[in-house]
């Protein structure tokens, strides 16, 4: 079994079946053990304890920060929860978009409440719990852009506990569903050798595999291919599947790949890639071990560091360096 990336592993039910009987939906409500999982402009809460030891020790680790159904409806009294799924323990978890409030924290009342992105809060947070706050994420914005018909214009409205929207329009009355935009991307290796690329207008020195979306009537191999030869002119072969992760930043799904190429010398396509090497996994190890103590490892002047801890771009690279 594949060992699910960040962002995947989300331990909710999603209940299928149950959502599309709107009195079943209605009962979530009543429940004395439902939660909601409030979202601020892209933005997640939690609950940040400060330790009251004696002999300090920091902070402890954040929680989610939950509210009860009474409390999420005084804040957004007119807004559409969005339901999430069904805990292990049978409780019902929905997410709500207060981005309309000014200032969300002082409306919550709660004082050790704190916001954050969801791409910090993914290294500090349980798995299954980054999971179901990307699944919250991808669902709000989804609605927050969809709120009218793509094929007449009019009105939609949400359906299903927030997984469908309906037009109003009698006369179209189109289903729209919400949408993943898959993306490849892939560890292009050469030998003993991987490719790590440089994205123009990245003000960081971060170097990380390259990656693309999926065209209209395009395999996913043929995806593969086809970015690697556009961004750095490598042909390659031997593409195969390693693991996929969802990033809702807005709506992608990473299908993570590894692609052998033979080519030594590259073109880069200076729109989209300012830079590109070769590294060995020794190199990578020197890059790794400089997280820990913060100095700068110089590849010919330029300072190379990591993707994020999270990314499946990150695992694709060590899992590499791990094979050697």
């Amino acid at each position: 079994m594949i060992r699910p990336n960040i962002f995947a592993g989300d331990e909710l039910d999603r209940v299928g079946g149950e959502r599309k009987d709107p009195a079943w939906v209605a009962a979530q409500f009543k429940a004395g053990d439902t939660r909601v999982l409030p979202l601020w402009r892209n933005a997640n809460f939690v609950v940040q304890p400060v330790s009251d030891s004696a002999e300090g020790g920091g902070d402890q680790a954040p929680t989610l920060l939950l509210l009860d159904v009474a409390t999420a409806r005084k804040l957004a009294p007119d807004a559409d929860m969005i339901l999430l799924g069904v805990t292990r323990q049978g409780e019902t978890r929905f997410a709500l978009d207060i981005s309309h409030l000014a200032a969300p924290l002082d409306d919550i009342g709660i004082a050790e409440a704190k916001t954050g992105d969801l791409r910090d809060l993914a290294s500090v947070l349980p798995h299954a719990e980054s999971a179901m706050l990307a699944q919250a994420r991808a669902l709000t914005q989804w609605h927050a852009s969809h709120k009218f018909c793509a094929k007449c214009g009019s009105q939609t409205e949400s359906r299903e506990g927030g997984h469908v929207r309906v037009c109003l329009n009698a006369d179209c009355a189109t289903s729209h569903f919400p949408r993943t935009d898959p993306a490849v991307i892939m560890l292009v290796t050469n030998g003993d050798r991987c490719l790590l690329a440089h994205r123009a207008g990245n003000a960081q020195p971060m170097y990380s595999t390259l990656a693309g979306f999926v065209e209209p009537a395009e395999s996913l191999e043929e995806a593969v291919a086809r970015e690697v030869l556009e961004e750095v002119g490598l042909r390659v072969h031997d593409v195969r599947y390693q693991s996929s992760q969802p990033w809702p930043f807005p709506a992608q799904l990473m299908l993570g790949f590894r692609a052998e190429t033979k080519d030594e010398s590259f073109r880069l396509q200076e729109d989209e890639i300012s830079d590109a090497r070769w590294f060995t996994r020794d190199e990578l190890r020197r890059v790794l071990a400089a997280e820990e103590t913060g100095e700068p490892v110089l590849f010919d002047g330029a300072e190379v560091r990591m993707a994020r801890s999270i990314s499946i771009a990150r695992r694709l690279v060590v899992e590499w360096i791990d094979e050697g």
